[in-house]
């Protein structure tokens, strides 16, 4: 009899301790912050020719935290510049492209210090597109789109307001459109206001 309740005593400890490990493993309120990589927009009209698809490419955002599971946030991503060019005519052709996301993140904290989540959502795209020919004639379209939007990441809190994380966001254009999908790979901090 004493056996059994120090055991269940044991296990109500420790379970209390992953839980309150968990519950304070991440900051509710609102938060900022910024991240930078290598952004990849796969286009290929011109895939005969020199190209340059990976390129720097930056995002902001801002959003709240509802609970140590739950948050909304809405982002702005600017991708580089992809350039391609004909080495044989010297035409050369690029595009611009940036996107405003709006995505719900779940959130799972593995300990006090870090987390894993994911995030769905939608991005209004923007791509920017020139075309200069062999002739120094100048031509261009501008295309938008709205896209679903997807990422997966981890996070480790530095402090408990300030996590920094690794993440991996897609966007994915239906076929219809004249925007490919594009890719971001990222390191990323932020600042959450209320901890």
């Amino acid at each position: 009899m004493f056996k059994k309740s120090i055991s269940k005593i044991i296990l109500i400890t420790i379970f209390t301790s992953c839980f309150s490990s968990l519950a304070n493993a991440t900051v509710p309120g609102p938060y900022v912050g910024g991240q930078l990589g290598v952004g990849e927009t796969y286009y290929e009209t011109f895939s005969v020719f020199n190209t340059n698809e990976n390129a720097l490419a930056g995002r902001i955002f801002t959003g709240y935290q509802f609970n140590p599971n739950f948050a909304l946030e809405l982002g702005y991503l600017q991708f580089g510049k992809t350039t391609v060019t004909d080495d044989v005519t010297g035409a050369r052709a690029s595009v611009t492209e940036n996107s405003i996301d709006i995505m719900a993140k779940g959130i799972l904290p593995l300990n006090e210090k870090f987390n894993l989540y994911g995030k769905l959502g939608a991005a209004y795209v923007t791509a920017k597109t020139t075309y200069m020919p062999y002739d120094s004639f100048f031509t261009g379209e501008t295309y938008h789109t709205v896209a679903p939007a997807a990422a997966i990441g981890i996070s480790y809190d530095i402090k408990p307001n300030l996590p920094v994380d690794l993440s991996l966001m897609h966007i994915q254009p239906t076929s219809s459109t004249n925007i490919d999908p594009a890719t971001f790979l990222s390191l990323g901090i932020s600042y959450h206001f209320d901890a």
